[in-house]
């Protein structure tokens, strides 16, 4: 028998592994870039309330977590998280939301704290920048976005310029 081989045929691996490194980071960056993100939440667990914490749990806890903000804001709030794997092995996630108006940092803070950990969030002074952030090391190029970021309240579109134009009512 003889042998086959395959010339232009490339390795999906690595493939794989190139746009992990750097178009899809960047690729999430730029979709995510056109969202008119208000708030950025960096998640993490507390190994005394929750050990251990696998990828699965950390996915599950931000997406309860962001659609409990959602409920408690009481209209359509858009969101987007990454899982994130850091230097130390432990799993936490970076979040991004839209259309929350003025919460109360400290009440949603203290929710997370509560249940699974520490929670830091934030202002976003930069849109394109805190979307690279939240996406540089998405676990498996893995971002979830709620289906309320496709609203037109979230739209934006992008001036001659380049820059990001948010489209949202002046008073929300």
């Amino acid at each position: 028998m003889g042998s086959l081989r395959l010339r232009d045929v490339h390795d999906d691996r690595r493939e794989h592994a190139r746009l992990r490194d750097g178009e899809l980071v960047r690729a999430w960056g730029e979709c995510l870039g056109r969202i008119p993100w208000q708030l950025s939440a960096t998640l993490t667990f507390d190994s005394k309330r929750v050990f251990p914490v696998s990828r699965e749990l950390a996915s599950t806890e931000a997406f309860w977590w962001l659609s409990l903000v959602a409920r408690l804001c009481r209209r359509p709030v858009g969101w987007a998280y990454a899982v994130e794997r850091s230097r130390n092995g432990h799993y936490h996630a970076h979040a991004l939301l839209a259309g929350v108006g003025r919460p109360n940092r400290k009440t949603l803070e203290g929710i997370w704290h509560m249940r699974n950990g520490h929670a830091v969030i934030k202002s976003v002074v930069s849109v394109p920048g805190i979307a690279l952030y939240t996406t540089k090391r998405a676990t498996d190029g893995e971002v979830v976005l709620s289906d309320t970021v496709t609203l037109t309240r979230f739209k934006t579109m992008a001036s001659d310029s380049g820059i990001v134009v948010p489209l949202v009512r002046e008073n929300e």
